[in-house]
């Protein structure tokens, strides 16, 4: 999971409150990017479990192939950082 934060201090002590051995966090260096990425990948999600109740779920690839690309789109056009989703661009 991400943690991030404007605020470095709070993001710090989020993490270290939350932390155990059972889950891991990370440090976020781009808000807009992690709070587009939350959101859109539920939509991903509504999407791909819609395949599979349609018996489709041969099509998932592809949805999360391009979901993953607009995903990207959205959070560039929003001032996010690409690399927050994907490190090499599709």
């Amino acid at each position: 999971m991400v943690i991030d934060s404007n605020e470095e201090l709070i993001k710090h002590e989020l993490i270290h409150s939350f932390s155990s051995d059972l889950i891991r966090f990370y440090y976020g260096t781009d808000l807009i990017g992690n709070e587009i990425g939350a959101a859109a990948k539920n939509v991903i999600g509504i999407a791909a479990g819609m395949l599979e109740g349609a018996d489709l779920s041969s099509l998932k690839g592809a949805l999360m192939a391009r979901g993953t690309s607009e995903i990207v789109r959205l959070i560039v056009a929003m001032g996010g950082n690409a690399n927050t989703v994907c490190k090499y661009r599709i």
